[in-house]
C-alpha cells in the first residue's frame, strides 16, 4: 500500500493497532477493524483505507472523520 500513495519502499512504518492501523509519515493506513477512538489522535492525516480489506466504507465514514474541507483527507487504495 506504501506503493500506492507514493511511498518510498524505506519509509518507516509505526504500528498503531496490530493488523488494523499503521502509520508511515504523514498518513495513516486502516487495513482492519478501527473505532472512531483508534482514529482520534490522527485526524488532521490523510486516511487511506485498504481496499481490499474487509472494511465497510459506510461504516467508515460514519465515524466522522473525513474533513469536509479537505476532499481528499479520505481515499481507498488497491
Amino acid at each position: 500500500m506504501l506503493c500506492a500513495t507514493c511511498k518510498p519502499l524505506d519509509t518507516p512504518i509505526e504500528c498503531v493497532k496490530k493488523d488494523a492501523l499503521y502509520k508511515a509519515g504523514d498518513q495513516i493506513y486502516v487495513v482492519g477493524k478501527v473505532t472512531e477512538d483508534d482514529l482520534v489522535p490522527f485526524r488532521s492525516h490523510k486516511i487511506n483505507l485498504d481496499g481490499w480489506a474487509e472494511l465497510s466504507l459506510e461504516d467508515f465514514l460514519n465515524l466522522g472523520f473525513h474533513d469536509k474541507s479537505r476532499k481528499d483527507n479520505l481515499r481507498v487504495v488497491y
